[in-house]
């Protein structure tokens, strides 16, 4: 698999437990002024938490950052904790962690979807691309909406795709 190297199922499946709890994934739309369109889309994947090892031993497995919420003092919350991966790297982390998954699992069928439609050779993406990219953004975001974690009955898994490995 191109990307990070493939981490221990033991580790995948812990990983897809903190994901499940805390964790999201989102398709971003965003500006990009030199562009050739203006914008671009961009898969994202974040786990946070209040727990900093936590969120460090996903950064150690799956690369990606960690960005620290610092709470003021005197405040009786503890700092917010955030690893994110973004991209390719979120691509193979969702494809590591998919086969544990259980409250996200759709979510991830339609990031890792949404991935497939990224060639491997860089160049101008066609308009009935970026067309598809939004439609599984919007598809991404009913998802991601409180209860609503159900596939359309119409979406299977493709044979031959990328996503099914």
């Amino acid at each position: 698999m191109p990307g990070v190297a493939s981490v221990d199922p033991i580790a995948c499946a812990y990983a897809a437990g903190l994901f499940d709890g805390e964790g999201s994934v989102m398709i971003l739309h965003q500006s990009e002024p030199r562009g050739p369109a203006g914008w671009y889309h961009q898969l994202r994947a974040t786990v946070g938490m209040y727990d900093g090892s936590a969120v460090e031993w996903l950064r150690e497995q799956f690369g990606g950052s960690i960005y620290t919420m610092r709470r003021p003092a005197g405040s009786p919350r503890s700092d917010l904790w955030s690893w994110t991966v973004k991209s390719r790297a979120a691509e193979d982390f969702l494809r590591q962690i998919r086969p544990y998954l259980r409250t996200k699992a759709n979510q991830a069928y339609v990031s890792l979807r949404f991935r497939e439609t990224f060639p491997v050779a860089p160049g101008k993406t066609r308009d009935d691309i970026r067309d598809e990219r939004e439609v599984l953004r919007t598809e991404l975001r009913r998802l991601n909406a409180r209860g609503q974690h159900r596939l359309p009955a119409a979406a299977p898994v493709v044979p031959g795709s990328r996503m099914n490995h």
